[in-house]
């Protein structure tokens, strides 16, 4: 192991650090005196000691000792048994494969993919469970054995939904599987890999389509929105997207974040799905959650509907996250300027305006308060208030005092 001191171990046990093997049988005659939250320290720290793998053995198969099945899961899974040993590491590994906690029994199996579905189908729910636990590669070959499953093990009675959920569960939420995908989010000098990561990844986003719905929400939660080559979720998934499914979709922060043709995709539905009064408010209301923003002549036609319908809008919009600055500022100011408002809605609005502004940075937040500033202008000078007297801009800004509309305050605003 490292000589610096790692990962939270107190100081008196500094020379279990050692990487020497005096440190590994200080280790080892120590460990049964150590507490389980620093055995499964020294278990995980291993992987990255600067020990030869001979001595980082011995640690682990003294931990295989242990009444606690966690600690003797980290030590029986960094075993390796990949070549015929003597009688004594066959002993260890019958050791393994005999261990009253499945958890251990069957972690060998693990990173273990290999196998055609009915096989793999055959095993113990808690060894298929082992095998696709830290597989971070083909999606494919993943996509290949749910669909299997849904089309044979699951319609004769040999597998259940919960058991094809949890399946699924160990695969997205996989540590090293999100890394990957994370790392290949952005085109790469590599065409073949691009190319492959994007077919990986639409392959698993049609997986949304083949499982029941009633677990294909692991999937929408968990699945990159785009990698490789891909710009994004396949044209043919989103259109079949039941309200419930685009509910989950929508509720993700990272969807129809970029800006770029994927992001300007997902921003469209959104838009189509909360101006559509046929679709329901759950999935109205996570249209709007994030990355939603009508443009400047968007939010003019919705200030041209009737009263009733306009106001319902403005509320439904004051639970935005990443509206603009000043269309915050404007739905504050229709809805209090109106009788048909609601002040505590124009209130939502405002505090809407003041959070938004704390996460803006950068270019974006000098461009929105330019936009802000102009709206104010606007509003001065042609109020939301019918009879009451505007201020036309003079000075410097006496030019857009000629692009006024009379009783249009937002007309000004976005024109100019």
């Amino acid at each position: 192991m490292p000589n610096e001191k790692s990962a939270g171990l107190p100081d008196h046990l500094a020379p279990l650090l050692e990487p020497t093997p005096s440190g590994v049988a200080k280790v080892v005659a120590a460990w049964d005196g150590l507490n389980t939250e620093l055995q499964i320290l020294i278990l995980t720290e291993l992987d990255k000691a600067r020990l030869p793998l001979y001595l980082k053995e011995k640690i682990r198969v003294k931990a295989l000792d242990s009444a606690i099945a966690y600690v003797r899961y980290l030590a029986a899974r960094g075993l390796d048994f990949s070549r015929n040993g003597n009688e004594e590491r066959k002993a260890i590994k019958q050791c393994i494969e005999e261990d009253p906690d499945p958890l251990v029994r069957y972690c060998l199996l693990e990173r273990n993919m290999r196998g055609d579905p009915d096989a793999f189908f055959a095993l113990p729910h808690e060894a298929r469970l082992a095998k696709v636990r830290l597989f971070n590669g083909s999606g494919g070959a993943m996509a290949v054995l749910l669909s299997h499953a849904v089309d044979y093990q699951l319609k004769e009675g040999k597998v259940s939904e919960i058991e094809l959920f949890e399946i699924l569960s160990d695969y997205v939420n996989n540590a090293e599987l999100k890394n990957y995908y994370r790392e290949h989010q952005d085109i790469s000098y590599d065409g073949w890999t691009d190319y492959y990561v994007s077919q990986e990844g639409d392959t698993l986003w049609r997986l949304v389509l083949k499982v029941p719905e009633s677990f294909s929400h692991v999937l929408i939660e968990n699945l990159p929105p785009h990698a490789g080559l891909s710009t994004g979720i396949p044209e043919d998934v989103l259109k079949s997207l039941t309200d419930s499914q685009l509910t989950i979709l929508f509720n993700r922060e990272d969807i129809g974040l970029k800006e770029d043709t994927f992001g300007g995709a997902l921003r469209d539905l959104r838009k189509k799905v909360f101006f559509d009064a046929e679709k329901g408010l759950e999935v109205r209301g996570a249209a709007i959650h994030y990355n939603f923003d009508p443009d400047y002549a968007e939010f003019a036609a919705i200030l041209a509907k009737p009263k009733s319908d306009r106001n319902e809008i403005l509320d439904y919009l004051t639970f935005a996250r990443n509206l603009s600055l000043c269309l915050y500022d404007a739905i504050h100011d229709v809805l209090l300027a109106n009788d048909g408002g609601d002040p505590l809605d124009a209130e939502f609005a405002r505090n809407a305006l003041e959070r938004r502004l704390e996460d803006l940075k950068g270019w974006q937040r000098d461009k929105q308060l330019r936009e802000l500033r102009l709206y104010r202008l606007a509003k001065a000078a042609v109020p939301w208030r019918k009879g009451e007297k505007g201020y036309p801009p003079s000075g410097e800004l006496e030019f857009l005092s000629q692009v006024t509309v009379e009783g249009d305050t937002w007309g000004i605003s976005w024109r100019s």
